[in-house]
């Protein structure tokens, strides 16, 4: 019995140990959760209008630019957004299915990843797929800056007509308790595609979309082109830098809740086992306090 009793307090102290890190750990990411959080809705309001900048100059039927429009190519790349680290709940998980069910459902088409995050290289191995890049040093608190290399890689590929279309696999932030993974049509940008994002994060029907859009005028100084030629990379890399910042906060949310559910679940073993180990010391001192007066018995019946 001796032996059961010190293994159930090992035990205990064992789980103990571990709320304590659990429970550290939650802290933290909620900490770089509100950050990444705070960061995300203050860019998010920019990335919008930049989608309906977009839309309207995508819309001009007398523009020309490259990344307006479609080359000949049949080829897509993939840009997958995941996590570095792990102990994230169901973050990265979520991406993997993404990922996987589009590669099943395009089959015919000839598909390339770019990868960010240590994880998401995982997910490239299983999809058996080309890995052109992979970015799996960017910071919690990201700037648009740091992010060039990704977003000039991308274009660049592009416009080399490399690849026919750029879509971006990421994680959506609608809450610190719920977020989505995404499927996003980056380039070529065209009026079909940023359509059907800004009424799906706008809650805006086609009707509304024409009336908000349909008195905006615009007029290029010094050139067209010029003008196009600033635009248009740097409002790619705009909505780049805002997946992003929303699979950051995505991350940290998934993480503190798997943080906190781990921490409950610790709570839960070991208050049953320290009913248990209540219950067999119990059972010790019980057994004890019979032997003694078993052998007294003994003693007072030998006299």
């Amino acid at each position: 019995m001796s032996g059961v009793y010190y293994l159930i307090k090992n035990r205990i102290k064992s789980i103990e140990s571990t709320k304590k890190i659990t429970k550290a750990m939650e802290l933290v990411a909620m900490v770089k959760m509100r950050k990444a959080v705070e960061s995300s809705l203050s860019s998010r309001l920019y990335a919008r209008i930049a989608w309906e900048l977009l839309l309207n100059l995508s819309k001009e039927q007398n523009l020309s630019h490259i990344l307006l429009e479609k080359n000949k190519s049949k080829r897509v790349l993939l840009v997958v957004m995941a996590s570095n680290k792990g102990l994230c709940g169901g973050y990265n998980l979520n991406i993997i299915k993404k990922a996987l069910n589009y590669i099943k459902n395009n089959q015919e088409k000839e598909i390339d990843l770019i990868v960010v995050g240590k994880r998401a290289e995982k997910i490239a191995q299983r999809t058996n797929k080309k890995i052109i890049a992979s970015f799996v040093d960017f910071k919690d608190d990201l700037l648009i800056e740091e992010i060039s290399g990704l977003s000039s890689l991308i274009i660049k590929e592009f416009k080399e007509a490399n690849y026919g279309e750029v879509l971006l696999i990421y994680t959506d932030f609608i809450s610190g308790i719920r977020y989505e993974p995404c499927l996003k049509h980056l380039l070529p940008i065209n009026k079909e595609s940023i359509k059907h994002i800004l009424e799906i994060e706008q809650k805006l029907d086609e009707k509304e979309l024409l009336q908000k859009q349909s008195s905006i005028l615009y007029l290029f100084e010094p050139s067209e082109e010029r003008v196009l030629d600033l635009v248009l990379p740097s409002l790619t890399e705009v909505q780049i830098y805002q997946a992003l910042l929303e699979s950051k906060a995505s991350e940290h949310s998934a993480r503190m809740m798997a943080m906190k559910n781990a921490f409950e679940n610790a709570e839960e073993i070991v208050t049953e086992l320290k009913f248990y180990f209540n219950q067999t010391r119990q059972a010790a001192i019980t057994q004890e306090i019979a032997e003694i007066s078993s052998a007294a018995n003994i003693l007072l019946s030998n006299k």
